[in-house]
């Protein structure tokens, strides 16, 4: 992994060696930019530079992490009507670092799907937080994007498309007494209406994938009390 900097607010992003002069987002401030690798002891500009021409038709961004990825990638904050004070903390953390990600879109959206739909059918068995869990923490959620891909819409019959999605997750759902279940899951989509996207079929995935890992982690907390 090569360490850029943005050229518009300096944030020093992970990229793999093999994607320089491709262009990347800033998760920091959103800008778009072509990776290029520094030179040695180069430091972030002080005063941004005019913004890189971009070529017709580039390649798609490649999603990037800040350097500290221990808690969810972008993804949206749980809102207060799904919290549940009170009951056995679950921690989950997700990340998408060194991930083998094939879209042409934002994850962000993926992201929140699987986060969402984790705390609302944990809510009952958890109050679920975001982030790095402290050591008295009777729950986590480890989870880490293994594969992203997009497929291919490769066929329209009537108001059905069939695309062929992948989303494939591992980690582990670790309980306070250091038990551990260990999860490798993977989720395909096939079809969707017609005028869909892959995007949709992915946000679909991420929910089902969700919902198992909540599903497991319930189950974890049951049988190692």
């Amino acid at each position: 992994m090569v360490k850029v900097p943005c050229p518009q607010c300096g944030k020093k992003l992970n990229a793999p060696e093999d994607s320089m002069g491709k262009r990347a987002k800033c998760p920091a401030c959103q800008s778009v930019f072509a990776l290029t690798q520094p030179p040695p002891g180069a430091a972030a500009p002080a005063v941004p530079p005019p913004p890189v021409p971009l070529a017709p038709e580039p390649a798609p961004a490649i999603p990037l992490s800040p350097e500290s990825t221990a808690v969810p990638l972008r993804a949206g904050a749980i809102a207060d009507e799904l919290r549940s004070p009170g009951m056995p903390v679950c921690c989950l953390e997700l990340s998408a670092d060194g991930a083998d990600i094939n879209v042409d879109f934002d994850i962000a959206s993926i992201l929140d799907a699987f986060v969402q739909t984790f705390v609302k059918v944990a809510r009952k068995t958890f109050d679920v937080q975001l982030g790095p869990a402290p050591p008295d923490c009777p729950m986590r959620a480890v989870v880490r994007i293994v594969r992203m891909d997009k497929g291919a819409r490769w066929m329209r019959y009537f108001l059905l498309f069939v695309g062929s999605t992948r989303l494939a997750i591992e980690g582990e759902v670790i309980a306070q007494t250091g038990e551990s279940m260990p999860l490798v899951l993977e989720q395909r989509g096939s079809w969707g209406l017609f005028g869909g996207s892959s995007r949709g079929l992915l946000i679909s995935t991420a929910r089902i994938l969700g919902r198992r890992v909540a599903k497991k982690a319930k189950k974890h907390l049951k049988y190692g009390q």
